[in-house]
C-alpha cells in the first residue's frame, strides 16, 4: 500500500518510459528498467527537492568543476543522479600548496609548511645533512668573485658619498661604535650576531630574518628558556617539531627550526669526523669558535658550507660578531642604498653585496649598515611602504632627502642621454652608407 501511495504522488514517468506493468514482445517484464523506475520515483516522494539540493550541493559543484579530490565523501547511494566521476589525474593537481618562503636572498629556498600540518619529528639517527651540490656550488661560485664588483664600470658611492650620508645619518640617530668587547646581556635584544659565541650569533642572525627585533628576541628568549642559555647540545637533540614550537613566537618557525637542525647536524659530523670514538650522547658541546681564527674569506666560505646560510647571514656574522669589516645588505640597506644610486637598476640583494663591500671604505662599514637599518626603520618616507618598527624620526627633514632628490635627477638624466643615445643609434642604422660616410668624413674635419 505504502508503495502505491508513493506512486500515485510522484511525477508521472515520460511517455517513452515503459510502464512496470507492461509486457515485452516476449510476454516477460523488463526488470532493470522496473528498478530503475521505482528507484527514481522512491527517491522524489521521499525527497521532493533532492534534486536542487544536489545541484546546489559544493561537493557535486566541485566534482563537476573538477577540485574534488579522491578522498572526498561519497554521494547517497540512492541519488542515481550523483555527478559524474572526477578523473583521478585532476583530483590534486590544483590542492596542492607550493608556498615557499626565501630566509634571505641567495638562501637556499624552504617550504614553510602548513600550519595545520605537523612537523616531521627527527629520527635518532639523523643522518649526516650537507648543502646539496648545486645549492653549494652555487654559493661558492659567487665567492669567487668576493672583494670584486660585479659592477667595475659602475663608479658609486664614493668615498665622499659614504661619509656623506654616514654624517648625515649620524646627526638624527647617533654615530654607533663598534664595542670593544662583546657581551651576551641577559634579557637582551636578539640582535644580528652581536654576541661572543659565533654559533650564537649565527642562530640569531637566522631567528632575526623577515621578522622583526622584537619578535626575533622573543624567540631567542624562550629558546634559552626551554634549552638553556646557548645550550644548542640540548637543542640538538631536541625534536624538530619541539623546537618549532618553541620559536613559534618569531614568525616562520617551521623553516627556521629546520635550518637550525641542520647547522647543528653539519657540526655534529664535523665532529665525529675529528673523533671517530665519539659517541652521540657524549657530545655535550658544539661550537663555531674556531672561525675566528679564520681570514675573512675562508670564515664566509665556511659559514655559506652550512645548509640555509647564504652572504648576507655569513656577512652579519662577520660584522658583528668577529668584528671584521664585512658591509652586509638586508632589506633596508638594499632599499636605501638603490634609492641613493649606489647600485646599478639591475642589481640584486647577491651582486649588490658584492658592488658595495668593495666600494664603500672599511671604516665606514660597520656606522653606515648600522645607520641605515636603524633609519629604514624609523623614518616613513625611506621604509618599506611607510611601515616602521622603530621610534619616528621627522622624515619631513629626512636628513638624507638631498641626496635621493640628486640621485633621482641623476637617474633621469642617465635614462634621457641613453634614450638619446639610442635613437641616434637607430637613426644612423636607417641612413644610406654614403650619407654615412660624408657624416664620418665632417665629423674627423
Amino acid at each position: 500500500m505504502a508503495r502505491k501511495r508513493a506512486l500515485s504522488t510522484s511525477t508521472p514517468a515520460p511517455a517513452t518510459t515503459a510502464s512496470p506493468n507492461k509486457k515485452a514482445a516476449n510476454g516477460s517484464t523488463p526488470k532493470s528498467n522496473a528498478k530503475s523506475t521505482r528507484a527514481s520515483t522512491r527517491v522524489k516522494a521521499e525527497s521532493p527537492d533532492a534534486s536542487a539540493s544536489m545541484k546546489s550541493s559544493p561537493i557535486v559543484n566541485a566534482a563537476a568543476n573538477g577540485h574534488v579530490k579522491k578522498e572526498e565523501p561519497d554521494v547517497d547511494d540512492t541519488a542515481e543522479t550523483a555527478a559524474p566521476k572526477t578523473p583521478a589525474r585532476a583530483s590534486t593537481r590544483r590542492t596542492r600548496s607550493n608556498k615557499k618562503v626565501k630566509l634571505e636572498e641567495n638562501d637556499e629556498s624552504a617550504e614553510e609548511e602548513d600550519d595545520e600540518k605537523p612537523i616531521p619529528k627527527t629520527p635518532k639517527s639523523l643522518t649526516a645533512t650537507t648543502p646539496s651540490k648545486s645549492t653549494l656550488a652555487k654559493k661558492l661560485k659567487q665567492l669567487e668573485q668576493y672583494l670584486q664588483t660585479p659592477f667595475p664600470d659602475f663608479p658609486y658611492p664614493t668615498p665622499e658619498q659614504c661619509q656623506q650620508v654616514q654624517d648625515s645619518l649620524a646627526a638624527v640617530h647617533g654615530l654607533p661604535t663598534r664595542p670593544d668587547k662583546l657581551i651576551d646581556k641577559e634579557g637582551g635584544a636578539a640582535g644580528c650576531g652581536a654576541v661572543p659565541d659565533v654559533l650564537d650569533a649565527l642562530v640569531r642572525t637566522i631567528l632575526s630574518q623577515n621578522t622583526t627585533s622584537a619578535n626575533s628576541t622573543r624567540a631567542k628568549n624562550a629558546m634559552d628558556q626551554k634549552y638553556g642559555r646557548a645550550n644548542y647540545a640540548a637543542v640538538y637533540r631536541a625534536p624538530t617539531e619541539d623546537l618549532a614550537e618553541t620559536i613559534a613566537c618569531g614568525g616562520l618557525a617551521n623553516v627556521k627550526a629546520k635550518v637550525i637542525k641542520k647547522v647543528l647536524q653539519q657540526l655534529v659530523d664535523k665532529q665525529k669526523e675529528a673523533d671517530p670514538l665519539l659517541k652521540e650522547e657524549n657530545i655535550e658541546h658544539i661550537s663555531l669558535d674556531y672561525l675566528h681564527g679564520m681570514g675573512d674569506l675562508d670564515a664566509m666560505k665556511e659559514l655559506v658550507s652550512f645548509d640555509g646560510v647564504g652572504p648576507k647571514t655569513a656577512s652579519c656574522v662577520l660584522l658583528f660578531c668577529l668584528g671584521r669589516n664585512s658591509f652586509a645588505v638586508d632589506t633596508h640597506v638594499f632599499r636605501i642604498t638603490k634609492a641613493l644610486g649606489w647600485t646599478p637598476g639591475k642589481a640584486n640583494r647577491e651582486t649588490a653585496f658584492q658592488h658595495l663591500d668593495v666600494r664603500i671604505p672599511d671604516e665606514n662599514k660597520y656606522p653606515l649598515h648600522t645607520l641605515l637599518v636603524k633609519h629604514g626603520r624609523s623614518c616613513r618616507s625611506c621604509s618599506a611602504n611607510g611601515n616602521i618598527t622603530d621610534p619616528e624620526v621627522d622624515s619631513k627633514n629626512c636628513p638624507i632627502k638631498k641626496y635621493l632628490k640628486e640621485a633621482r635627477s641623476l637617474a633621469s638624466t642617465r635614462s634621457k642621454g641613453k634614450k638619446e643615445e639610442e635613437e641616434e643609434e637607430d637613426l644612423a642604422g636607417l641612413l644610406p652608407k654614403d650619407i654615412k660616410d660624408e657624416e664620418a668624413s665632417a665629423d674627423e674635419k
